[in-house]
C-alpha cells in the first residue's frame, strides 16, 4: 500500500471534480490517499477520514501568503515550508505525489515524495508552474498545447482525456441507441451559466432561430452554489440568463447531483459545446463535459476543438471563422444519420475507455516504463 498525495486547487465537497475522482479511486485501489484542500480563510487545520485509507486536510489561510508569492519570494518561501511541514506530519512519508496546484506550492522537493507527478489542465504557464515542472518526475495534461509549454522542463510527458466520473459510466454501460421521435428534438446544455468564456451572442441565435427545439440546459445560474464565483455577475451575463428563463423553448434545471443530472442527460437527443474561445482559450483544447456527453452517445455539435480533431466523436466546425448558428442549423438536418446506432456506441466505447480507473491505469503504465 502506498502513501500518495493529491494537492488540489479545489476544496472536496459535494461537487466532485477530476482532483476528487482521482483520489477516491487511488484510495479504491487501496492506497493511503491525503487530499489536501487549499488554505481557505473560514478553515482550520484539520483532517476528516471520509473512507478508511482516504483523508481530507484543511488548512488555514495565512494572511501574507498571496502577497508575498508576488511581492516577496523569500516570505513566500517560508510559509510554504510551514505547510508542507504541518501537511507531513499527518501524511508521514510519501510514496507519490499527485500536484495539481502548484500555484499553491511549486517548490515540490520539499515534499521529499519518492515520485511526483504534475497535472496541468489549462493553458497557461507562469513561472511558478514552470519552476514545479522542472522538479517533478513526469507532467500529465489533456492536451498537448498544454505539454507543449513545459518542453524546456525536459520532462516526461504523458497525455490524456479527461475522466469519466462513476454516475456517468454508469448511464454509459446502460445507454441506448434509442432516440425521441415522439415529440421535439431535445438539445443540452452542462455547464456554469455565469462562466464569462460561454459563446452567448451564437446561443442566443441558435434558440431563437429554432422555436422548433426543446433546450436544456444544467448547471449554476447566479452565485448560489457556484464553485467559480462569489461575486455577482456582470449585466451581460444576466441578461443572458433572464433571456433563458424567459425563453419558452428553454428549461433551465440548476445544480443537478451527477446521478440525478446522468439520468436526464439519456433524454437528450444532442448536446451543444459552446465556448468563445477568445474569452476561454481552454475550450478550444478540450473540456471534460465533451466525455460526459459521450457517454450518452448522442450527436454533439461543437465549434473546433483541437483534441478532437479527426476523431469523427463530435460534429465540429473544424475551419471555424464563421457564423456557428448557420453551421449548426445545417448540420442539425442530418441529426438522425449522426445518431446512427453504430456512431452511439462509438462515443460510448470512447467515453468508457477513459473512466477514472483506466486514466490511472495509464498514468501507472507511463509511470512502469519510466522508472
Amino acid at each position: 500500500m502506498k502513501t500518495i498525495l493529491v494537492l488540489s486547487p479545489d476544496t472536496w465537497g459535494k461537487m466532485m471534480l477530476s482532483k476528487m475522482h482521482f483520489a477516491k479511486e487511488l484510495a479504491t485501489e487501496g492506497n493511503n490517499v491525503f487530499f489536501v484542500n487549499p488554505p481557505r480563510k473560514n478553515s482550520t487545520f484539520d483532517t476528516q477520514q471520509v473512507e478508511s485509507n482516504l483523508t481530507i486536510v484543511s488548512l488555514k489561510e495565512n494572511p501574507l501568503r498571496v502577497f508575498s508569492r508576488e511581492k516577496c519570494r523569500t516570505l513566500y518561501r517560508a510559509i510554504e515550508k510551514n505547510y508542507i511541514r504541518k501537511i507531513r506530519k499527518v501524511t508521514g512519508e510519501i510514496d507519490e505525489l499527485w500536484c495539481f496546484n502548484a500555484f499553491f506550492i511549486a517548490d515540490l522537493k520539499l515534499f521529499n515524495a519518492k515520485k511526483t507527478l504534475l497535472f496541468v489542465y489549462d493553458l497557461y504557464a507562469p513561472e511558478n508552474l514552470q519552476e514545479a515542472a522542472k522538479q517533478c518526475d513526469g507532467i500529465v495534461s489533456i492536451s498537448q498545447e498544454i505539454l507543449d509549454r513545459f518542453k524546456d522542463a525536459n520532462k516526461p510527458q504523458l497525455l490524456i482525456h479527461h475522466g469519466l466520473a462513476p454516475a456517468f459510466e454508469q448511464m454509459a454501460r446502460s445507454a441506448g441507441p434509442e432516440r425521441n421521435t415522439k415529440g421535439k428534438i431535445k438539445i443540452g446544455y452542462i455547464g456554469n451559466l455565469v462562466r464569462p468564456g460561454i459563446d452567448r451572442k451564437t446561443f442566443k441565435k441558435i434558440i431563437s432561430g429554432h422555436p422548433e427545439i426543446e433546450f436544456h440546459f444544467w448547471g449554476p445560474d447566479g452565485v448560489v452554489g457556484n464553485n467559480l464565483i462569489t461575486d455577482s455577475p456582470s449585466e451581460e451575463i444576466r441578461q443572458f440568463i433572464d433571456l433563458l428563463r424567459n425563453s419558452y423553448n428553454v428549461t433551465l434545471h440548476g445544480i443537478k447531483s451527477p446521478e440525478e443530472l446522468s439520468t436526464e442527460m439519456t433524454e437528450m437527443d444532442a448536446f451543444l459545446f459552446l465556448y468563445d474561445a477568445q474569452k476561454d482559450v481552454n475550450a478550444g483544447l478540450n473540456s471534460h463535459k465533451l466525455t460526459e456527453y459521450l457517454a450518452t452517445g448522442k450527436v454533439i455539435f461543437s465549434p473546433y476543438v483541437s483534441r478532437f480533431a479527426d476523431t469523427g466523436l463530435v460534429v465540429m466546425d473544424e475551419k471555424g471563422g464563421g457564423d456557428f448558428s448557420t453551421f449548426f442549423s445545417n448540420r442539425l438536418k442530418k441529426i438522425d444519420e449522426y445518431n446512427k446506432p453504430d456512431l452511439q456506441q462509438k462515443r460510448i466505447h470512447f467515453a468508457l475507455e477513459n473512466t477514472y480507473k483506466k486514466q490511472i491505469e495509464r498514468i501507472r503504465n507511463w509511470m512502469n516504463k519510466l522508472y
